[in-house]
């Protein structure tokens, strides 16, 4: 079985234009991103995952896209699988209904893509997360994104590539 534990290493801080977000520096494992300083991320980062999700549950300002990030990101810590799938689909919903269409919040809907696919691996959907990753690196060609997908690559037992990269399913 993969371990959750193994997804946070170090915290570092990765821009995203006028907005920040905070992403574990994991450069032989996945990275997850979070926006930085909404509700409840200091308590996700320093891995208080409960009190960040009670933190974002309460917070009577709140943003759809960045509640549901932080959720995602916490869920997954805490091992909450499925809750933390359905707050990554938040967060993309969030970005698909907003009013805003730029260049940052496609990086925004990339992470969360990103996001939905690490969890869709711990839950031992390759396939999936392959597809969300793939997702993901189509909206924006950015590195945390590229690291979840050569780490899912090297790591998937049901996922190989020949000689030409070229997917080879495997039962």
């Amino acid at each position: 079985m993969k371990t959750i534990k193994t997804l946070v290493s170090a915290i570092g801080v990765s821009t995203l234009l006028s907005a920040s977000a905070l992403a574990s520096d994991v450069s032989s494992k996945f990275t997850v991103a979070i926006i930085k300083n909404a509700a409840g991320s200091n308590e996700i980062i320093k891995g208080d995952y409960h009190n960040g999700i009670e933190s974002l549950s309460m917070s009577d300002t709140k943003s759809s896209f960045d509640e549901s990030m932080g959720l995602c990101v916490a869920y997954l810590q805490a091992n909450s699988l499925a809750d933390a799938e359905v707050a990554c689909t938040d967060a993309i919903t969030a970005i698909d209904t907003s009013k805003v269409k730029s260049h940052r919040s496609q990086l925004l809907k990339a992470l969360a893509y990103s996001n939905r696919g690490i969890v869709k691996y711990f839950k031992a959907d390759e396939y999936g997360a392959l597809e969300d990753l793939s997702t993901a690196l189509l909206l924006a060609d950015d590195p945390v994104i590229i690291n979840n997908i050569n780490y899912l690559k090297s790591t998937a037992s049901t996922i190989s590539y020949d000689e030409n990269d070229v997917l080879i399913a495997s039962e």
